[in-house]
């Protein structure tokens, strides 16, 4: 029992700890538990330039060091800061309840001890303080459960506000001053988490810090230009841009043109409209993936529309021919989508389904080339398995290089979420004979550039076969894809050496996403949309 208690104390301590300084708390699964990653104290601003030091514990040697900022609004910060509240009560109320349980544990243990000394014996009060002390323990154990419980509640809650990482990492290399972040367009008070990510031939390690601060205004000599960025939407076909540094007025509407620059473009009130985000303060725009989609520069003009003092119509060009920034072009799994082949039985339809994570314009067919094979060589398999940095270059050129049993191109037909190829047919796209249960496929997909006319977009993921029959044609293919069932987000590894026979520790996509599969053959509403985070700890 003092065991426990103990523990329960040091649970609620250590989670006091990390919701107060705010500096332990991460969204991934490969936690910096060692401490090798030690944050600066302190940022300067200065000339709208921050810099700060990223130091290593002194026992740690040979790793390179990346970073990156996730701004978050004043919105996020007020939850992050009601969430640790929230969670600091819990924690101070549970130990004391844990204390005044143990004290009441304590005390009726001394209680039997003193009806056991007592002469002459009453076993019936004995047997009745034994009750009671019992369930005081039954009471203690179940409360502490509870406590753990909430306790994990609390930390998910908390990681769910904290924004994730991408794939655009800042290397750094200098022993002083390694980070450096433009903050020339940022006024009043920001919020920011700070990921630095360090990693080695055999082991890649994250973690987060949250800071907040105050600028001044910008000076005349150094005025703000008007910022053009490219988001995401919920929608993972589409994307927007926003507009910060217009300060909308009432009623003023704002209207945009996207083109190719090459002619200036007379004003309509046909063009689109932006809306206006008043929580992060800036502009937005309606879907535009079928302009980031296209590989020549884009450029946007916005006007600004309003009656005058005699009530007659303006429109003022805000904006001049500012190119529209494409997104970052994602890699290997992250390009797919909701992807996998799958018949549940010989009679029915087999549901091919491979989408991408890239924008798409609604309208818009594209050439999609297709390529399936069998991964026969086991050190693909081992450097994925051990997480080694290049072990998805080497997929990627596996593929290219292997003729596969698969291989054509395809006219792209998928609408709604993502874009893509949506097959329904009696006979799958290959013979199934080439699927053996448990065995690695890579499936490898390039939506094509189209002699020069959109942006190419190269991928390559891997499924483990699951075909519980070889005399029959059910299996399935369920591929890795998309932010949620990125590699990057499996635990285990350490770079350790693999024995072949551990090589099938690689998991599949998960039981979950077949049941997902089979319902959407059933119904013939397709993949819906992954909602639930998996963890996947086979590996």
């Amino acid at each position: 029992m003092k065991n426990k208690i103990i523990a329960s104390i040091v649970i609620a301590i250590f989670m006091m700890l990390m919701l107060s300084n705010l500096y332990a708390v991460m969204a991934v699964e490969e936690l910096d538990s060692n401490n090798y990653i030690i944050f600066p104290s302190i940022i300067n601003i200065q000339n709208g330039i921050a810099t700060g030091t990223i130091k290593l514990a002194e026992e740690v040697e040979g790793y390179n060091i990346s970073y990156q900022k996730k701004d978050i609004t004043s919105e996020t910060k007020k939850k992050i800061d009601a969430k640790s509240e929230e969670s600091q009560k819990y924690v101070e109320n549970a130990e004391a309840q844990l204390q005044q349980k143990e004290d009441n544990i304590e005390k009726l243990e001394q209680e039997i001890q003193q009806l056991q000394a007592t002469e002459p014996v009453d076993e019936d009060a004995i047997e009745q303080a034994q009750e009671t002390y019992d369930i005081a323990c039954n009471d203690y154990e179940e409360y502490y459960q509870e406590v753990e419980k909430q306790i994990d509640q609390f930390d998910s809650e908390y990681k769910a506000l904290i924004p994730q990482y991408t794939n655009d990492w800042t290397s750094t290399e200098d022993k002083e001053n390694n980070i450096q972040m433009d903050f020339s367009k940022y006024t009043g008070q920001i919020h920011f988490v700070l990921w630095v990510k360090i990693t080695n031939s055999t082991n890649t390690y994250y973690d987060c810090n949250l800071y907040s601060t105050d600028i001044t205004a910008k000076s005349e000599e150094n005025p703000s230009a008007t910022k053009i960025k490219v988001e995401p939407t919920s929608d993972v076909k589409k994307y927007k841009f926003t507009v910060s540094d217009i300060t909308p007025e009432e009623g003023h509407a704002y209207f945009y043109y996207i083109g190719d620059g090459n002619t200036e473009p007379t004003f309509s009130t046909n063009w689109n409209q932006l809306s206006y985000d008043e929580e992060n303060k800036v502009l937005y725009s309606a879907g535009i993936s079928e302009y980031l989609e296209l590989s020549a520069k884009q450029y946007v003009y916005i006007y600004d529309y309003y009656l005058d003092a005699n009530s007659k119509n303006v429109s003022e060009k805000i904006l001049d021919k500012t190119e529209l920034p494409k997104p970052e072009q994602k890699k290997y799994t992250d390009v797919f989508y909701a992807t996998g082949i799958s018949k549940i039985s010989d009679s029915a339809d087999c549901y091919t389904q491979i989408l991408f994570n890239t924008p798409w314009g609604e309208n818009t067919v594209r050439k999609v080339h297709i390529k399936i094979g069998k991964i026969s060589d086991d050190t693909i398999l081992q450097s994925i398995q051990n997480k080694k940095g290049t072990a998805f270059e080497d997929l990627l050129q596996y593929a290219k290089k292997n003729n596969g049993f698969y291989d054509n191109t395809l006219n792209s037909n998928a609408t709604g979420t993502a874009g893509g190829i949506e097959i329904r047919d009696k006979n799958p796209l290959f013979d199934v004979k080439n699927i053996v249960d448990g065995e690695y496929y890579f499936l490898y997909a390039v939506v094509e550039a189209e002699n020069g006319k959109y942006v190419q977009t190269e991928g390559v993921t891997l499924a483990r076969a699951n075909k519980t029959d070889s005399s029959n044609t059910a299996f399935s293919l369920f591929f890795y894809g998309s932010d949620k069932f990125s590699w990057k987000t499996f635990t285990g590894g350490e770079g350790e050496e693999v024995e072949h026979s551990k090589i099938t520790k690689l998991p599949y996509a998960g039981n979950s996403i077949i049941m997902i599969m089979a319902i959407s053959v059933i119904s013939g509403v397709g993949f819906v949309t992954y909602k639930k985070y998996q963890k996947y700890k086979g590996i």
